[in-house]
């Protein structure tokens, strides 16, 4: 009987031993996941255009001394995002070289500074004017680079820039506007400038009769003419410009009178409105007037 009751004791220790006792390995456990969604991409876009190149002639001014041109270069555009927020910086920085013997000249401007953007609002549209002080005739052919500097709601950098070509600056000053009349005479500052200069005369003789003088018949032609002023049928005053702005980069204005009334010649840049008067006092015979320093206008 003890026989007995040994073998079924043995026998179930060996049955636990082998059917996974406190000792034996377990199955894996499986948990389920839910895969994480990639972070769509955030991109910036620069649409951008100079407006005011050689074809557009609307913003160019001049100083009444002929000494400065003002140009406002205009740069219009729009700076949009797709796929998230961002807050940017924008800047304008327009090089241009005014000749081969000066370093490039640098303008900045900042249309926006922090602004935040997102998409499907439209952007953030601007219009710039570069302010510009030239010489008159200075070439401003050059590049505006706009720059997008800024961070996206991803927590990523933005810096994104477009490059704009300048070209046709310098063939921005408005066309002469002279236009002939009885008293008025049109003279040419040479190829691409007809009519640019116009001569005009006012006199006063012995009696303290006035009046303007009359361009006489015939007697006009591009780069001069002649003046009469008490006698239709006589000549009274000569006057030529001369285009030097190869040599000497001036206009000269030469007169002569056969006179010695009181006159004043008045000679017109009209591109410039910058006006050169010569007068000659009452009883003077008229000296030559050779004025070889008269225009600094060119081209």
């Amino acid at each position: 009987m003890q026989g007995a009751r040994y073998s079924t004791a043995l026998l179930t220790a060996l049955f636990l031993f082998g059917c996974g006792g406190d000792d034996s390995p377990t199955a894996p456990t499986m948990v389920p996941t839910t895969p994480t969604a990639p972070t769509a991409p955030i991109v910036v876009t620069i649409t951008a255009q100079v407006v005011n190149n050689a074809s557009n002639q609307g913003l160019r001014t001049l100083t009444p001394q002929g000494t400065v041109e003002s140009h406002n270069l205009r740069v219009t555009g729009n700076v949009d995002v797709m796929g998230g927020n961002v807050t940017i910086s924008t800047t304008l920085i327009y090089t241009f070289t005014p000749d081969g013997s000066q370093p490039p000249a640098t303008i900045e401007e900042n249309p926006f500074s922090n602004r935040t953007i997102a998409p499907n609002t439209g952007g953030a549209p601007f219009t710039v004017d570069i302010p510009i002080n030239v010489p008159p005739g200075t070439s401003t052919d050059g590049i505006v680079v706009i720059v997008v500097n800024g961070t996206d709601a991803n927590g990523g950098t933005v810096n994104v820039s477009q490059e704009l070509p300048v070209t046709g600056t310098n063939t921005q000053r408005p066309a002469g506007s002279c236009t002939p009349d009885a008293n008025t005479l049109c003279m040419d500052g040479g190829p691409g400038s007809p009519g640019r200069f116009k001569a005009q005369v006012d006199w006063r003789d012995f009696d303290n009769n006035t009046g303007p003088g009359t361009v006489t018949d015939g007697q006009r032609f591009n780069d001069g003419g002649s003046f009469s002023f008490l006698d239709p049928d006589s000549i009274d005053l000569f006057v030529r410009l001369s285009n030097n702005c190869g040599s000497a980069n001036r206009f000269w204005v030469f007169a002569a009178a056969t006179t010695d009334v009181e006159y004043t010649l008045r000679i017109t840049d009209t591109q410039t409105n910058q006006t050169r008067s010569y007068f000659n006092p009452l009883g003077t015979p008229s000296a030559p007037i050779q004025d070889t320093s008269a225009f600094a206008t060119c081209p």
